[in-house]
């Protein structure tokens, strides 16, 4: 049953990744996550607040940076293999008091609370 699971996940990603890449967005290629993105209407909710602390978190871990979440600016999401997230966020840099940086966050989350950062970018100071 495990093996039918994995087979029909794997050709579910398979099938949505040909999709994707076979679009196009006037510049001849489309990307993988370049699907119907929704705007996300509550930022504020406590759902996107933890997306948006998971992403600043994990960067934090991974980048051995010391970022803390401001605000989460605006937001999309789309389903895909699960649902995916993109939020511009505005984080304090460090310890200094008043500076504010914006990124990008690309958020997975496979089921409810299992996330995965796809991607955080930095946008603007």
């Amino acid at each position: 049953m495990k093996n039918l699971i994995f087979l029909s996940s794997l050709v579910l990603a398979a099938s949505l990744f040909v999709t994707a890449a076979s679009g196009s967005n006037g510049s001849g290629r489309r990307g993988l996550f370049d699907v119907g993105w929704e705007p996300i209407k509550n930022l504020s909710g406590p759902h996107v607040l933890e997306i948006a602390k998971f992403a600043v978190n994990e960067n934090n871990k991974n980048s051995h940076t010391n970022l803390t979440l401001y605000k989460v600016e605006s937001g999309e999401t789309t389903i895909s293999v699960g649902a995916l997230y993109r939020l511009i966020i505005v984080v304090g840099v460090g310890n200094v008091y008043g500076v504010l940086a914006e990124y990008e966050a690309t958020v997975l989350e496979k089921s409810s609370g299992n996330f995965e950062l796809l991607s955080f970018k930095w946008i603007r100071p």
